[in-house]
């Protein structure tokens, strides 16, 4: 069956891919499966979730990933820490479309997965095609 690093190549080939709903299905296969996402596999799930406006689910897996004794990085918490009231439920915010850096619709597709460390600016091959 299956172990930890095979769900990972997996989950992150699919956020890749921009096929979110394909990775938390595979994440749901994972938890039955009864092995224990890292905190590679909640940080690119929960990143994934925010930037696709789901912020429900990326408060959930936030919520499962402290369970179990996991703390997010500061790049996952600049992305989800927003979106979290004071008693930790989700608050309402306006969707970060257009305010990510990666494979978004906004942008064309371009860039890398990751979306950690968007300055908020363009680069500067960004800048001079503008």
């Amino acid at each position: 069956s299956p172990n930890q690093s095979t769900f990972t190549l997996l989950i992150e080939a699919l956020v890749s891919a921009r096929r979110v709903d394909s990775a938390l299905c595979i994440y749901d296969e994972m938890v039955k499966a009864a092995v224990q996402p890292s905190l590679r596999i909640f940080s690119t799930l929960i990143e994934a979730c925010v930037l696709n406006d789901d912020v429900t689910r990326a408060v959930a897996l936030f919520r499962t990933m402290r369970k179990l004794g996991l703390y997010a990085t500061k790049d996952t918490m600049r992305l989800i820490g927003p979106h979290l009231g004071a008693d930790g439920n989700v608050k309402s915010q306006p969707p970060l479309t257009g305010k990510t850096r990666g494979r978004d619709k906004d942008r064309g597709g371009q860039g890398p997965a990751s979306f950690a460390g968007w300055s908020g600016k363009p680069r500067k091959s960004e800048r001079r095609r503008q």
